[in-house]
């Protein structure tokens, strides 16, 4: 997302008869990735047993980013770090989006 606007400053010289120029000048504000994503809950734990069926979504966490630009907006997930031994039971990790 793009601002812009434009100025026109004069400048003059002090003379009696004073002599002046202008200029324009454009600026132009562009959005920053400045928020960053929120999630909701901030933390959550899951409970399921080794029989759990494979390909079965366990758990949904939603998260929202409010900066104004779309790309800005998209969110991504993935795990940072799993807890100690988990591993074993995890082969793959998969979101949909």
């Amino acid at each position: 997302m793009k601002i812009t606007t434009s100025l026109n400053p004069q400048a003059r010289d002090g003379a009696p008869t004073p002599l002046s120029a202008t200029a324009t000048v454009t600026v132009v504000v562009t959005d920053v990735n400045d928020e960053p994503p929120v999630c909701a809950p901030t933390s959550l734990t899951v409970s399921m047993t080794l029989l759990a069926k494979t390909q079965a979504p366990i758990t949904t966490l939603q998260c929202t980013d409010r900066d104004v630009t779309p790309i800005f907006q998209q969110t991504g997930y993935s795990i940072v770090s799993p807890s100690q031994g988990m591993h074993q039971y995890v082969n793959e990790i998969s979101f949909t989006f």
